[in-house]
């Protein structure tokens, strides 16, 4: 298991950051590795949304929302053929800005388990790079 954590700075509330994250709609704007991402259930965001798309060395990934606590805490829990993956997404008031915490793991399947090792680098640089990406969303910087 790959586990890593990333921690920014949003220059916006927690409710404006807890709700463009769980915006299935917005994801493409801060995970570059997802297309044709799209919401599988209706309504809005909550416990139990799902969402299904393909990611980059992946393929077809099925996402649901399992932890929806607005505007403190939002967990994506991920799995296809090929991994499994965790999002858990803290937003904690930083005076008018969000401290921002993102962390999860990714279990790789089968043959795939032996490259965890080689991986824990760039995964880290992954979820850092998601997490600046929802910064610069919110404050305009894309």
């Amino acid at each position: 298991m790959i586990e890593a954590a990333s921690v920014e700075s949003v220059a916006a509330t927690p409710e404006q950051v807890f709700d463009f994250v769980a915006d299935v709609s917005n994801q493409a704007l801060w995970n570059k590795d997802v297309s044709n991402l799209v919401q599988v259930t209706d309504g809005p965001p909550q416990v139990g949304t799902r969402m299904t798309g393909d990611f980059n060395r992946l393929g077809r990934i099925d996402t649901e929302l399992t932890v929806f606590e607005r505007p403190e805490r939002l967990v994506l829990a991920s799995t296809g053929a090929q991994a499994e993956m965790t999002l858990d997404f803290r937003f904690e008031p930083e005076g008018a800005s969000t401290l921002m915490t993102v962390s999860g793991s990714v279990s790789l399947k089968g043959g795939l388990r032996f490259m965890e090792a080689a991986l824990r680098g760039p995964v880290a640089m992954q979820y850092a790079e998601r997490a600046r990406a929802i910064r610069d969303a919110l404050s305009g910087d894309t």
